[in-house]
């Protein structure tokens, strides 16, 4: 009897060390929060004792302050025996929902989380029923991320006293509470934004620049026509450079010349006005707004034929020019007529650029 006893109470205890042993928990989770999206931003360890089940996760993302990011809910997925490792591409995630907030609405739109101080739970379920909760907090670095975006980097300017505009994304701190430092300098002859900006005499030095546009300042120097400027901008941390920009470069349109008395402004067809050809050529020039890159000329008889050789300045890339074509500026043209061997009388110069519009005049040649 007492052997039967024994027995009895032996196979108790080993079903109830078999239910003991028969748990499911999360034990470890790491999140990608510079790779924030539902496919890649979670990985997780399961320990699971007993016969393969399928499981499925509910869980979120909020500041330790309570401020909720997102809340996101899994498949299901089969665990094994033993502990298990579930890789971001192993998990799918078949609700992901942001909340209605500044800093959710930053993540979303950078696909990574600020830096700060997170906390992540999981509720993981199997059949219906409840398995143990998983809580933990984690610290997800500052990625700053400066960058300039006006005006252009090689860009050329008008003003003189120009806005500046830039952006910052990577952080949920507030811009105005950052250690940030504008540099605006001249540009030397090498050509170095970078080396301009971390050597040249600065124009302007601006601490806690304002965002996302700093307007220049009332007291500074205004910058000078014809000249190039570098600027950057750079985050501090106790006075040492922790992220910075790029480095950028714009020019400044130098003053406007008066239009050389020679050039003679092309029009549509239909201008009567008869140009004398000077020396045996011929100055034209476009009021365009953008710099014509490539040209072609023809000459035209009294009866609007076409005189050969007609003369192409074609730009840069294709690198094609002609002899009796010299650009001398910007839509600024000088014309060699004396390859033609006009005689005297009255013709028609046409002009047409690269998109095909056609401008015109009519000039003499003269007898000497």
């Amino acid at each position: 009897m007492v052997t039967l006893q024994r027995s009895l109470f032996m196979v108790l205890l080993c079903l109830r060390s078999a239910i003991a042993l028969s748990q499911t928990e999360v034990t470890s989770v790491q999140v990608d929060a510079h790779v924030f999206s539902p496919s890649t931003f979670l990985s997780l360890s399961i320990q699971h004792f007993g016969a393969p089940r399928r499981i499925l996760l509910l869980g979120s993302i909020s500041t330790t302050d309570g401020q909720p990011v997102v809340q996101f809910r899994s498949g299901e997925f089969s665990v094994l025996s033993g502990e298990q490792f579930f890789a971001a591409s192993n998990i799918q995630i078949s609700e992901f929902k942001y909340a209605a907030n500044d800093l959710s609405k930053a993540t979303l739109r950078d696909q990574q989380l600020p830096g700060g101080t997170y906390r992540i739970c999981i509720d993981a379920f199997a059949g219906g029923e409840a398995l143990s909760p998983f809580c933990e907090t984690f610290e997800v670095e500052d990625q700053l991320f400066l960058d300039l975006t006006e005006p252009w980097d090689r860009d050329t300017i008008d003003e003189v006293r120009p806005s500046l505009f830039w952006t910052i994304s990577g952080t949920s701190l507030d811009p105005r509470s950052m250690e940030l430092l504008l540099v605006l300098a001249p540009l030397g002859l090498e050509g170095s934004a970078q080396r301009a900006v971390g050597s040249a005499v600065p124009v302007l030095k601006l601490r806690k620049p304002n965002y996302p546009v700093v307007q220049y300042p009332s007291g500074a120097p205004s910058l000078q026509r014809g000249r190039c400027y570098a600027w950057q901008i750079s985050a501090l941390r106790s006075g040492l450079v922790r992220e910075r920009s790029e480095a950028w470069s714009f020019c400044v349109r130098g003053a406007k010349q008066l239009p050389d008395a020679r050039y003679i402004v092309l029009g549509d067809h239909g201008d009567p006005t008869v140009h004398r050809a000077i020396e045996e050529r011929l100055f034209f020039r476009f009021d365009e707004p953008y710099s014509v890159d490539s040209v072609r000329c023809e000459v035209l008889n009294a009866e609007r034929i076409i005189i050969s050789p007609d003369a192409k300045l074609i730009g840069e890339q294709d690198v094609m020019t002609s002899p009796n074509l010299r650009s001398i500026g910007v839509n600024l043209y000088e014309f060699d007529l004396a390859s033609y061997g006009l005689p005297v009388g009255r013709y028609e110069l046409r002009v047409k650029d690269g998109k095909e519009r056609a401008r015109s005049l009519l000039f003499s040649i003269d007898a000497p």
